[in-house]
């Protein structure tokens, strides 16, 4: 269980430098992730946005609940399930 609480630390620590880093390779070269397409884009896209939700921590969400953010969070999050 320690061997995933360090690699779920360093992959949180380095997340937005992967994600920067690879944005400016693609930028340079954007042959280099043409095989991002179709399922791959749906995996890669669910991968960063995993990456990004393991750094979110408890105070994260309290602030958005002081803030009253989490109510228009859910009613965007439900608006498009239901057709309206």
């Amino acid at each position: 269980m320690q061997f995933l609480r360090v690699i779920s630390q360093q992959l949180s620590r380095f997340t937005a430098l992967v994600i920067i880093l690879a944005a400016a390779v693609t930028f340079i070269e954007p042959a280099t992730f043409s095989w991002v397409t179709g399922d791959a884009q749906v995996i890669v896209l669910g991968v960063i946005m995993l990456a990004m939700g393991m750094t979110l921590g408890k105070e994260d969400y309290k602030v958005l609940a002081q803030r009253r953010a989490f109510p228009k969070l859910c009613v965007t999050a439900y608006n498009p399930l239901t057709g309206e």
